[in-house]
C-alpha cells in the first residue's frame, strides 16, 4: 500500500496517457454499425492500411515482404519485419489483425512510459521532477495550435515520431523504437554493469534497426559521441563499459541495415519505391513552433550543462543538437531523424529548474520558475486536446478515409474468394487504400509512397474513372498494369462520373454487382 502511495502520481500518468490514447479507438469502434466499420486508424490512416496489408502478408506465413500497393511486383525483401511477425501472431491466436495491431501499440506505449521513467530516474535526483518530466514528455506537444486560425500546419500536428503521445497514437513502431532510443541513452550503472548488457544491446540494435534505421543511426552517434568526449575529458569510468553497449548494438543493427541498402537499390521495383520516398523536414520556424515552449527552456538547460558537463545532461544535449543536425542535413529523408526528439528536449529543459513540482500549490505560488514551468507545460497540452477533438468529431462524422461500407467488405470478400493472388484491382485512389489492407490482391495506386510512380498513377487513375482517357489510351493504361477487374463503388462514384459507368458497362462483362458496387472483369 505504502508503494502505491508513493508512486501514485506515477501510476495516475500512466492511465491517463493509456486511457487518452486507446480509448478513442474503442469509441470509433463502437461507432461501427450495420452500414459502416471502423478500419482500426484514426492518424494517418494512408499509412494504417499499409501496416495493416503488411501484417496480412505475415498472417499468410510470409516473412518476406512484397509492395501490394502497386502492380509492378518486387523482389521478396527481409524488410518490414516487425509488422509481418505482428501478422504472424495473428495467425498464432487467430486475432482480428486490427485487434493485434492495437495490442502492439498499447505493449509499445508502456514500454516507452516505462522507458522514460528510467531515463529521468537517472537524468534527476528529484522525484518531483522526474514526474514533471513523465508528464511533459507524454502529454507534451508545442504551441503549433497558435497557427492553425492563420493556416499554419505545424509539425506537432503530424509528424508523429517526433513526440511521444504522437507517436502512441499513430502505430505501435514508432513508440517501441522511442523506447530502445532512451533504454540505450540510459547509462545509469543497473544497465551498464548488467552482465548480459552486450547482448541486451545486441538485440536492441537489431530491433531497432528494423523500427526505424534513423532511429538506430540516432543512438549510434550520440553513444559514440558521448564516448569520443569522455574519452577526451579522461573521464573512463564507465567507458568500457559503454564501448560494448555500442559495439553489441552496432552488431544487431548494421548486418541488416547494410542489407537494407542493398537491396533497395538491387530491386529496380523498390529502388523506385525508395526514390520517392521523400520527407523533406519543416521550414525551421515550423519546428520551432512545434517545439515551443519547451525549446526556450531546453535552451536555458543548456547553459547549465555546458557548465556541469555531467552524463545525465551531456546525453541529452548532443542527442538534441545531432538531431537537429540530421534533420537540416541535405537528404531526402530528414523529417525521419526528428524520431524521438521531444524526449531529450524534456530532460534539458528540466535541468533548467531545481525543486519544482505540479502537485503543490505552494511551491508553485513560492517559485516563479515552477509557475512559468507549469502554464508552459498546460499550453504544451493543448494541440494534443485540440487533436483528440477533431479525431472525435471524424469519427462522428464517419470520414470515408477511417470507415469502410459493409457492402464494400462484401465485394472484397468476393474479390478475394475469385481472383488469384496478386491479381491487380484498377480502384480509386482512396479504394486503392483499402485493398491491399483486407485482401491478398494489388492495385494500381493506393500510397503516395509504395505505389511505384505514384504521382503519375493516381493521375491516370483519375483520369480513367473521370473518363478522360480515350478507348486506346485506356486498354493501354490497363494492359501496361496488368489489371484484372475494375471496380466501381461508392469512391469511385465520387471521382467520376456516370457517362463513364456506362460506358464500362457496354465495354467490359460485370463479374459482381451488388448495391452500390460492380465489379468489372478486364478481358484480354
Amino acid at each position: 500500500m505504502d508503494k502505491i502511495k508513493r508512486n501514485l502520481i506515477e501510476i495516475v500518468l500512466i492511465v491517463f496517457f493509456l486511457s487518452l490514447t486507446q480509448l478513442p479507438f474503442l469509441y470509433a469502434s463502437l461507432k461501427s454499425d450495420e452500414t459502416f466499420l471502423f478500419s482500426g486508424f484514426l492518424f494517418n490512416p494512408l499509412d494504417g492500411n499499409t501496416y495493416l496489408s503488411k501484417m496480412r502478408q505475415g498472417w499468410e506465413g510470409n516473412w518476406l515482404f512484397e509492395l501490394t500497393y502497386s502492380s509492378e511486383k518486387n523482389q521478396p525483401a527481409f524488410l518490414f519485419v516487425f509488422y509481418l511477425f505482428l501478422g504472424h501472431l495473428s495467425r498464432l491466436f487467430n486475432f482480428d489483425l486490427r485487434l493485434t495491431f492495437h495490442l502492439a501499440r498499447l505493449f509499445s506505449s508502456l514500454a516507452v512510459f516505462l522507458a522514460l521513467k528510467g531515463f529521468f530516474q537517472w537524468c534527476f535526483k528529484e522525484t518531483r521532477t522526474v514526474k514533471v518530466a513523465l508528464a511533459w514528455s507524454v502529454f507534451g506537444a508545442g504551441i503549433g495550435w497558435i497557427a492553425l486560425p492563420f493556416g499554419g500546419f505545424t509539425p506537432d500536428f503530424w509528424i508523429a515520431e517526433g513526440y511521444v503521445f504522437l507517436a502512441t497514437f499513430a502505430n505501435p513502431h514508432f513508440p517501441l523504437a522511442i523506447a530502445i532510443m532512451v533504454w540505450m541513452m540510459t547509462l545509469s550503472q543497473d544497465n551498464l554493469k548488467h552482465p548480459l548488457q552486450i547482448w541486451f544491446a545486441l538485440l536492441a540494435g537489431f530491433v531497432l534497426a528494423n523500427l526505424s534505421p534513423f532511429a538506430w543511426v540516432i543512438t549510434s552517434l550520440v553513444l559514440g559521441v558521448f564516448g569520443g568526449i569522455s574519452y577526451w575529458r579522461n573521464n573512463r569510468g564507465n567507458l568500457k563499459a559503454i564501448l560494448l553497449r555500442l559495439i553489441g548494438f552496432s552488431l544487431g543493427g548494421v548486418p541488416f541495415l547494410l542489407y537494407q541498402f542493398w537491396i533497395v537499390r538491387h530491386d529496380m521495383v523498390l529502388a523506385e519505391w525508395n526514390r520517392q520516398n521523400v520527407t523533406p523536414s519543416p521550414d525551421f520556424w515550423e519546428l520551432l513552433l512545434g517545439y515551443l515552449p519547451l525549446a526556450i527552456w531546453a535552451f536555458w538547460g543548456g547553459m547549465k550543462v555546458v557548465r556541469h558537463r555531467e552524463a545525465q545532461t551531456l546525453i541529452p544535449l548532443i542527442w538534441i543538437v545531432l538531431s537537429l543536425v540530421l534533420i537540416y542535413f541535405p537528404s531526402s529523408l530528414q523529417r525521419r531523424f526528428m524520431i524521438g526528439l521531444y524526449v531529450p528536449l524534456v530532460a534539458l529543459a528540466l535541468n533548467a529548474v531545481e525543486d519544482v513540482s505540479i502537485q503543490h500549490k505552494h511551491t508553485v505560488k513560492g517559485n516563479p520558475r515552477a509557475f512559468l514551468l507549469n502554464f508552459s507545460l498546460a499550453i504544451s497540452v493543448v494541440t494534443n486536446i485540440v487533436l483528440l477533438f477533431v479525431t472525435i468529431q471524424a469519427v462522428q462524422q464517419r470520414r470515408s478515409t477511417i470507415f469502410l461500407y459493409r457492402e464494400e467488405l462484401k465485394a472484397f470478400e468476393w474479390l478475394n474468394e475469385q481472383l488469384p493472388e496478386d491479381a491487380v484491382i484498377m480502384a480509386a485512389p482512396e479504394s486503392g487504400s483499402f485493398l491491399p489492407a483486407w485482401t491478398d490482391l494489388r492495385v494500381v495506386y493506393g500510397h503516395p509512397f509504395e505505389s511505384v510512380q505514384a504521382e503519375k498513377k493516381r493521375e491516370l487513375v483519375e483520369r480513367f474513372y473521370q473518363g478522360k482517357l480515350s478507348f486506346l489510351e485506356q486498354k493501354k493504361f490497363l494492359t501496361e498494369n496488368s489489371v484484372d477487374v475494375i471496380l466501381w463503388g461508392v469512391r469511385e462514384q465520387a471521382i467520376g462520373n456516370l457517362e463513364f459507368q456506362r460506358i464500362l458497362e457496354q465495354t467490359y462483362p460485370i463479374g459482381y454487382h451488388s448495391g452500390q458496387i460492380t465489379i468489372y472483369r478486364v478481358v484480354p
